[in-house]
């Protein structure tokens, strides 16, 4: 039916140029309305058919070996899938209404990757366990408690080789209301996002772009992050 529609309507794109170039322009323009009469129909028929229906649900399953999970989300985020285990989607704060996923960046824009993992421990876990007391400039990358700024516990690392100037990364760290522990990370001043990661149970893990212009009242952030992911997680993960 698409085919048709296009055929028609290239066709009668044709046959009005056509009429425009005849001498007598009172019977082409007579002709062109009756013309436009008639095509109308179908440009609005193709208008309908790109339009995207608001109250369209989409269901996405993702995969991971015999490991699944399912989430029901409205079309209009055009969740994109990096493989059967990752979802990817772009919001906005701190509504959470989508966003084009390839449009440009916003001061108040959000982009959430979701991967289903077996059972096994977030980043951020990894660094709390894993974190030195003392500053080693023989070990870059190193993760290193720093102390504790407001609600957020501090981590430091830097970047590059021990005979480089690396760049300072500091992640802060907190615990949110459902136990899991938050990690955000400035990897530096040349980035324009904070990076979140954390889980969501045993086998779902986070990660979500945070716009520094946000700033950095992270807790709020997350549980508003967590919260519509929540909402729109149909299955919890299992096995079968």
């Amino acid at each position: 039916m698409e085919n048709g529609i296009n055929n028609a309507m290239g066709s009668g794109v044709r046959r009005m140029l056509i009429l425009l170039r005849q001498p007598n322009l009172r019977t082409s323009l007579k002709r062109l309305i009756k013309l436009t009469f008639l095509f109308t129909p179908c440009f609005l028929m193709a208008a309908c058919m790109n339009t995207s229906d608001p109250n369209k649900m989409e269901e996405i399953e993702l995969r991971n070996g015999n490991l699944h999970t399912t989430f029901v989300m409205p079309a209009t985020y055009k969740v994109e899938r990096g493989t059967e285990a990752l979802m990817v989607f772009r919001c906005k704060y701190p509504g959470m209404e989508p966003l084009d996923p390839n449009g440009m960046p916003q001061d108040d824009d959000i982009n959430v990757y979701i991967t289903l993992l077996d059972n096994r421990p977030s980043t951020t876990e990894r660094i709390v366990a894993e974190a030195q007391d003392h500053f080693n400039p023989e070990r870059p990358g190193q993760k290193y408690h720093v102390g504790k700024q407001g609600s957020y516990e501090l981590y430091r690392s830097i970047t590059g080789t021990k005979n480089s100037h690396g760049i300072e990364v500091i992640t802060y760290v907190f615990q949110a209301k459902d136990g899991k522990l938050v990690g955000v990370e400035n990897p530096g001043n040349w980035s324009v996002n904070y990076e979140a990661e954390r889980k969501i149970g045993n086998d779902l893990h986070i990660k979500y772009l945070i716009s520094k212009k946000l700033g950095q009242d992270f807790i709020k952030i997350d549980e508003v992050v967590t919260t519509f992911i929540n909402n729109h997680l149909k299955t919890k993960p299992n096995k079968g």
